[in-house]
């Protein structure tokens, strides 16, 4: 016999030497069954139903819950101690603060006075030094468990990740480990499988196949406590409403590929300038890469966030003029000559044209960014390298016209809005948690800078680059 998930319940089909399904399928559950497991004997089937693990015993019937104790709590520093602070951009303003004393109590920052005016505390003094807030990389599939890819984040200054598409159990394994402080990694925001329709292209997509199977879909967000979801571009309409509903009913947000009509079902953000859809009048760009007035007053006027992806193609314009974007510690150490060569090797595939298309969606970062709309930083990497992808995006908002102060905002305090954790994060003010980032350099002059990363702090733990670069 053969066992099987189809709309998200179990089924099982007796086959004949020829392994043809003899009879009727039988369906075995009528709950959430994610990853099934033949005991050895043939006797059993282990799955996964949301937060819980399931043990069926196919000659009876009967299903018994035999899920492990896996308790764990968030990391919790006690430690104070003193950042001293030669130029500080706290996100709240256009400019620096200079010589300040960032005190720091377990993961918050507890105040910000000038230097030298603090007690004698733990201090590290990086007063030669620039200090920005964490960086948010909005659009990354990290795809299967690395022990390295926290590190990698880290090395960058990326302090929070949100995943887009992913097997939502080894997204949530992911997360409990770096915030339990047992692996080191940054923040994460994750939505598990794309919901999609019946057809789908990419193996992190679930294909639902009718109403019941989207509401035990839904039932899986709820019961992991996903942070929100991402619809793609084949689910119908008036389901795509009801995930809206949904989320927002549980309190977290939706985002889609889809600017049109998603926006007028209350969508909170779409991914990508460019990206995928299915119907004429849905992208958002022409073939040359260029946005038109519709495209801006809908996602200006509405609050609608959108994570640009500008790396695609614009990656190679970047690498391509400033061949020395490769030549960091992080990128030597993680990637190496030879993921070099590979990344050289794409651009000559695909760099034809990309400057066009490049020069293009920087018309439309400009346009969104006159217009105060929630432009956020991301790269749908693994396409481009992780953590290296985001600072060339960065670069390539300032190529647009962008000022850097207005390049940093992107990837700190408007990315904390549009995942919700403004109230915590994105700016550093006393209250708010202590996720920033050391630098050598100047990033309000030249937002190159903002690659040369000395230190990363991420909920109130400092990490030196040589401490994340000691990949075992």
């Amino acid at each position: 016999s053969m066992s099987y998930v189809q709309g998200a319940t179990l089924w099982q089909a007796d086959l004949d030497e020829e392994f043809s399904i003899v009879g009727v399928p039988r369906q075995l559950t009528s709950e959430l069954t994610d990853n099934p497991s033949w005991s050895a004997g043939g006797e059993y089937l282990v799955y996964m139903s949301a937060d819980r693990m399931k043990r069926l015993h196919l000659p009876s019937g009967t299903v018994e819950d035999i899920t492990p104790d896996l308790s764990w709590s968030p990391a919790q520093p006690d430690k104070t101690w003193t950042l001293r602070v030669g130029r500080l951009f706290d996100g709240t303003t256009n400019g620096y603060r200079e010589n300040v004393d960032i005190r720091i109590a377990g993961n918050r920052i507890a105040a910000i006075e000038p230097a030298g005016e603090t007690a004698d505390r733990a201090l590290i003094d990086v007063s030669n030094m620039t200090v920005i807030p964490g960086l948010f990389e909005m659009h990354a599939h990290m795809g299967a468990d690395s022990g390295a890819q926290g590190k990698v984040w880290l090395a960058y200054g990326v302090t929070t990740v949100r995943d887009p598409g992913s097997n939502p159990y080894l997204a949530k394994a992911r997360q409990e480990a770096w915030d339990s402080g047992h692996r080191i990694g940054p923040r994460t925001h994750v939505t598990g499988y794309l919901a999609d329709g019946n057809r789908v292209y990419y193996s992190i997509a679930e294909g639902l196949i009718s109403e019941a199977h989207l509401e035990l879909a839904l039932s899986r967000a709820r019961a992991l406590k996903l942070d929100f979801i991402k619809t793609y571009v084949r689910l119908p309409d008036r389901w795509q409403a009801r995930v809206v509903e949904f989320a927002h009913g549980i309190g977290i947000p939706v985002s889609s590929h889809e600017l049109f009509p998603a926006v007028a079902h209350g969508m909170d953000h779409v991914e990508h300038i460019g990206g995928t859809s299915r119907r004429g009048y849905q992208p958002k760009v022409s073939l040359l890469g260029y946005s038109y007035d519709d495209v801006i007053t809908l996602l200006s006027e509405s609050g609608m966030g959108i994570t640009a992806t500008a790396v695609l193609p614009g990656f190679w314009v970047t690498t391509a003029s400033s061949p020395d974007f490769f030549e960091t510690p992080q990128f030597e150490t993680f990637y190496g000559a030879a993921a070099r060569r590979g990344y050289d090797a794409m651009a000559s595939r695909f760099g034809m044209g990309a400057a066009a298309t490049a020069k293009a969606n920087g018309r439309t970062l400009r346009a969104l960014t006159e217009r105060n709309a929630l432009l956020v930083t991301g790269t749908d990497a693994p396409f481009v390298p992780y953590g290296a992808g985001l600072h060339a995006e960065l670069r390539l908002f300032a190529d647009a016209g962008l000022e850097p102060f207005e390049v940093l905002r992107s990837a700190t305090l408007q990315s904390a809005r549009a995942a919700g954790v403004a109230d915590d994060l994105g700016t550093l003010e006393v209250g708010k948690l202590a996720d920033l980032v050391v630098v050598d350099g100047d990033p309000l002059r030249d937002i190159a800078d903002a690659d040369n990363v000395i230190m990363t702090v991420k909920n109130g733990r400092l990490y030196t680059l040589e401490e994340l670069l000691a990949v075992p």
